[in-house]
């Protein structure tokens, strides 16, 4: 009996650290997301004012 109560131990300890694991991947995940979605905003902006630019410039096709 106490042979099984330490393998559910170990089991349960081995559970929480792949819990932990995970939630840190997802955390990581979540991140490079916001990075992303702020990169595309940044791009967004830029658009505009290239835009002109090139029109001034006569470099539009």
């Amino acid at each position: 009996m106490a042979d099984l109560k330490s393998g559910q131990q170990d089991i349960r300890h081995r559970l929480t650290l792949i819990e932990s694991r995970l939630a840190g991947f997802e955390r990581n995940l979540a991140d490079q997301y916001s990075g992303y979605a702020g990169q595309s905003l940044r791009i967004e902006r830029l658009e505009e004012p290239l835009g002109r630019i090139e029109r001034r410039l006569e470099l539009t096709d």
